[in-house]
C-alpha cells in the first residue's frame, strides 16, 4: 500500500511505479506520469509562493487541456479550493459568479478573459495559461 491512498497522492502514486508510461494526452502535448508528477510539484510550489494556501478559492477558466489537470492536482495537494467555470460565461453570469466566489486567483485562456478580470476581479491574482501577457504572470507550463 503507498503511503495513504487518496485523490492527493494519485500522481505521486503512478509517478512512481510507472515514471514514463503516458499520463495524458490533450491533443497537442504528451505528458508522462514522471512529468506530470514534477509538474504537479512545481506549481504547487510555485502557488505556494504567491500566497495561495489551504483554503483560498481558485477560479479556472481553461478548457480541457493538461494545464487543468495539473493545476487540479496542485490545488489539491495544498489544499486549496478549485473552482471551474465554464470558459463561455460572459458578462452579468460571470460578475454574479465572480462575486457569489470572491477567489484570490483567476486562471485565464483567452486574452478576453484577461481583459475582464482586469477590470472586474480586484485584488485578486490573474495568471495567464497558454498566452503571454505584459506585467501578468503565466501559467509556466507550454
Amino acid at each position: 500500500m503507498y503511503k495513504e491512498q487518496s485523490f492527493q497522492n494519485l500522481i505521486d502514486y503512478w509517478g512512481e511505479r510507472t515514471p514514463h508510461n503516458e499520463a495524458i494526452y490533450d491533443g497537442q502535448r504528451r505528458i508522462s506520469y514522471g512529468e506530470l508528477q514534477g509538474e504537479i510539484q512545481r506549481l504547487a510550489s510555485s502557488l505556494s509562493s504567491n500566497d495561495i494556501k489551504k483554503g483560498d478559492k481558485v477560479m479556472v477558466f481553461i478548457p480541457n487541456w493538461y494545464e487543468y489537470i495539473v493545476l487540479f492536482h496542485a490545488l489539491v495537494k495544498i489544499g486549496a479550493l478549485i473552482v471551474p467555470c465554464n470558459c463561455s460565461l460572459k458578462g452579468k453570469e460571470l460578475k454574479g459568479r465572480l462575486d457569489m466566489i470572491n477567489p484570490k486567483a483567476v486562471f485565464v485562456s483567452k486574452p478576453s478573459q484577461l481583459i475582464w478580470m482586469r477590470e472586474n476581479c480586484n485584488p485578486c491574482l490573474i495568471f495567464t495559461t497558454r498566452f503571454r501577457e505584459e506585467a501578468m504572470t503565466p501559467f509556466w507550463i507550454y
